[in-house]
């Protein structure tokens, strides 16, 4: 209106832009709502059971440990190794996953699963994983989700990530070597996640 009333616009091309805006509201507003609401709906089913934690998982290297991840979560998944491997290692290779605070949580996603996956390993000695903080790393937390739902491993990320960042959460889970410890205080963390539904 204020480009009107100034004459940079005339009547003709003023009345376009008000049926234009009208029509757009018309025809992509009920779609838009839509789309909205199915994001909010959508539930994402996370399987993480108590044995699915490792504790003083043997590996000497972070490559060593991201082959023993990838036959672990080939087995759970009947997804194939190397494939599994692949994906980590190439998100890895982008950048590091460790957070600091001797913890990692690399990541992946598959095709043709319809689960996401999480799995926590504990290694006795640590293990170097280019740490923003130097620390050896000695909790890694891998989470696998569907390769159509990045939504998913956002949701999934951002819990575990928060949790991460408490400094006491994340000493408690690192130095405690107990698995139903470990299990319960992660699934706390993805329960929290109002669009996470975890089955064990």
């Amino acid at each position: 209106m204020l480009a009107y009333s100034s004459g940079l616009i005339s009547e003709k091309v003023l009345v376009s832009i008000i049926a234009a805006a009208i029509i757009s509201t018309i025809v992509f507003g009920p779609w838009l709502s839509q789309t909205v609401r199915k994001l909010k709906r959508s539930i994402f089913d996370i399987v993480f059971a108590e044995e699915d934690v490792y504790i003083d998982a043997e590996s000497s290297t972070r490559d060593e440990m991201l082959h023993y991840m990838s036959s672990i979560v080939a087995r759970k998944t009947k997804f194939n190794r190397d494939s599994i491997y692949h994906e980590i290692k190439l998100r890895e290779d982008q950048m590091s996953t460790a957070m600091g605070r001797s913890i990692a949580i690399p990541h992946a996603r598959l095709e043709n699963i319809d689960k996401s996956y999480v799995f926590a390993f504990h290694t006795r000695q640590g293990l170097e994983w280019d740490s923003p903080d130097g620390n050896l790393v000695r909790l890694i937390v891998l989470v696998i989700t569907p390769k159509d739902s990045p939504n998913a491993q956002l949701q999934i990320l951002r819990s575990l990530a928060g949790a991460m960042q408490d400094h006491k959460k994340a000493r408690n889970m690192v130095t405690n070597r107990d698995r139903r410890f470990l299990w319960a205080s992660l699934r706390s963390e993805l329960n929290a996640c109002q669009q996470c539904n975890v089955e064990s």
